[in-house]
């Protein structure tokens, strides 16, 4: 935060401080606007810049635990009084410009005046009082009675002093309190939305968070489920080659054998007897299987000689 920022804060302030007694002894700052000058200063401050800035400027953007602040009503209850006090002040000037015109603006200092005017007149009678009965004490105590009145009234004027230094530096936060309600109970207000605000973005978190835990968990149970049936489907296939190659082995061991018999067929049958004993056999063929008996019979017509 720039130093000027924060002059300028503090020469608003200032400024306000002085416009605020004017008001309880003259009508001049009334008719050339001063204080609403001030206060139209401090509303255009406070809109222009953010939070933190604001905080900054005031002295309020390091709490005496070293801490930052989150909000401004976090550094209304957290921070340094005298800090805190200013930032009021600031937002007092700003409701004053806001929500006050001069009308407005002199309706709310009368009866501050009125009040002043009241107590200058009670503290005058005093004073005559006690002049009236100095007077009849003697002509030898006259000196003294003067004397005593001078201090008296010495005394009054610093009294008067005091009472206009003290109104004068409450008279802005009675000019807001009177024209924007009561600023404590503003306050109030806003931590409790705030902490209302806080509270459901707290339940909204957690609503949000237990829900995407359980869409996680509900899309974690769908990955297992088709994980699973994945790895079923990929048994099943398996299993379905596996009889499909068994099958197809079988099925050409058995046509390797078929052709084996056939072709090996004849010769198991002619050497079936090389595995056992050999047996000759002592029956005649039969004629029909003799290849010199089946030729056709000729007769010679030659005649026969004679040796």
């Amino acid at each position: 935060m720039s130093q000027t920022k924060r002059e300028r804060v503090t020469d608003m302030l200032e400024t306000a401080d002085r416009e605020s007694g004017a008001l309880l002894s003259t009508d001049e700052a009334l008719a050339d606007g001063s204080l609403l000058e001030v206060a139209e200063a401090a509303s255009e401050f406070l809109e222009s810049n953010d939070p933190q800035a604001v905080l900054e400027a005031v002295g309020l953007d390091m709490l005496p635990d070293g801490s930052e602040p989150e909000s401004i009503p976090a550094a209304i209850v957290r921070g340094d009084e005298r800090e805190v006090e200013a930032l009021k002040r600031m937002m007092n000037l700003a409701k004053l410009a806001d929500d006050a015109d001069g009308d407005a603006l002199a309706d709310a200092t009368a009866p501050l005046r009125d009040r002043l005017d009241d107590a200058a007149e009670l503290e005058g009678e005093t004073a005559e009082a006690d002049g009236d009965a100095t007077s009849e004490s003697g002509a030898n105590d006259a000196d003294d009675a003067t004397d005593n009145s001078e201090e008296d009234d010495d005394q009054v004027d610093e009294t008067d002093a005091a009472d206009d230094a003290d109104d004068s530096g409450s008279v802005l936060e009675s000019l807001a309190d009177g024209l924007v309600g009561d600023e404590s109970t503003a306050e109030e207000a806003t931590a409790e939305e705030t902490a209302d605000v806080g509270d459901a973005l707290e339940d909204a978190v957690r609503s949000s968070v237990t829900e995407f835990g359980d869409d996680v968990q509900r899309l974690r149970d769908r990955l297992e489920t088709a994980r699973t049936d994945e790895s079923a489907e990929e048994k099943a296939g398996e299993d379905d080659d596996e009889r499909t190659a068994e099958d197809e082995n079988a099925s050409e061991a058995g046509e390797s054998d078929d052709l084996l018999e056939v072709d090996l067929g004849g010769d198991r049958a002619d050497h079936s007897s090389s595995r056992g004993v050999v047996r000759h056999s002592t029956v005649a063929p039969s004629p029909s299987d003799r290849a010199d008996m089946k030729g056709t019979a000729r007769f010679s017509t030659m005649p026969e000689k004679n040796d």
